[in-house]
């Protein structure tokens, strides 16, 4: 649910037409992922499969909890003016400031690793992550948008027309961001998996493995290390510079020619959830290797 607030002024007076205004967000997304609820069972042949015989169960850690409700709230501002400087050619000057809060989890049902440098990832267990508020360090305090743009008119007959502009644009932290990494991280919620070749003579019992071997599910040495999703702690601000120039001219009653250029650039741009606790891996002589033990 989204509750929205907004207000536009328009004034004008001589050569200038302002516009002014704000807005106010207030965001609650409830969400209740169900990633590897029911479990995933692996065979390394087809003659394993026909003897009940699977390598690998992967499934959500007995205890977890995925139902999450976030909160946060946006704020912005902005003010333009469009300004005639003359006969055939207008020039517009705007600023957007714009805020939005850091999610928080009604329940404090929030998990996240601050420190993502190798050294400690590669040692990361589930009591190791940073629990409660801040999920994450605002970026966009400073978010100051400008854009600056023109039309000109440059000869009497006004067949012809250039046109450009610039501008500053910020994507907010938003729900799509945390959706995922949100509700994947210890110590609410982990994904279990176990291994027959780290079970001994025991064999993984399907399908029933996860009611008869929940024991086993929650000793860490029964498989590989349970799944830690995240989002960067420390995320620096995405944003978008965009531009334009295009020429209009007027060829006949009828016809008109135009050619344009536009371009974009994304900085800092979020990639999604990351995998916080993956197996480490090295280059060595040109190669990449995943050191399986270490």
């Amino acid at each position: 649910n989204t509750w929205q607030f907004k207000e536009d002024f328009y004034y004008s007076r001589g050569r200038n037409s302002l516009k002014f205004g704000g807005q106010f967000e207030r965001i609650q997304f409830n969400q209740d992922s169900d990633f590897n609820a029911g479990g995933s069972y692996s065979f390394t042949s087809a003659a394993d499969f026909l003897l009940n015989k699977p390598s690998v169960f992967d499934v959500v850690r007995p205890g977890s909890d995925n139902i999450r409700g976030w909160r946060s709230s946006l704020f912005g501002l902005y003010v333009q003016d469009d300004i005639a400087v003359r006969p055939g050619l207008t020039v517009n000057a705007g600023l957007r400031y714009e805020v939005v809060s850091m999610p928080v989890e009604v329940n404090g049902k929030m998990g996240n690793v601050r420190n993502i440098t190798p050294a400690y990832l590669a040692t990361l267990t589930l009591d190791k992550t940073d629990v409660g508020a801040p999920y994450m360090l605002n970026p966009s305090l400073k978010n100051f948008e400008p854009r600056l743009g023109f039309a000109w008119s440059p000869f009497k007959g006004g067949k012809t027309a250039l046109r450009g502009g610039v501008g500053v644009y910020y994507e907010e932290v938003q729900p799509g961001m945390y959706e995922v990494p949100g509700n994947r991280a210890a110590p609410f919620y982990s994904v279990a998996e176990l291994l027959s070749s780290k079970l001994g003579t025991t064999p993984i019992d399907f399908p029933v493995a996860y009611i008869s071997q929940r024991a086993a599910l929650l000793d860490p040495n029964s498989g590989g290390s349970p799944q830690i999703d995240g989002i960067e702690f420390n995320t620096k601000q995405p944003t978008v510079y965009k531009w334009s120039f295009d020429v209009n001219q007027q060829v006949s009653k009828d016809s008109t020619f135009e050619l344009g250029y536009s371009g974009t650039r994304g900085v800092h741009l979020l990639r999604g959830n990351l995998q916080l606790n993956a197996t480490p891996s090295q280059m060595i002589n040109g190669r990449r290797f995943i050191l399986i033990t270490q």
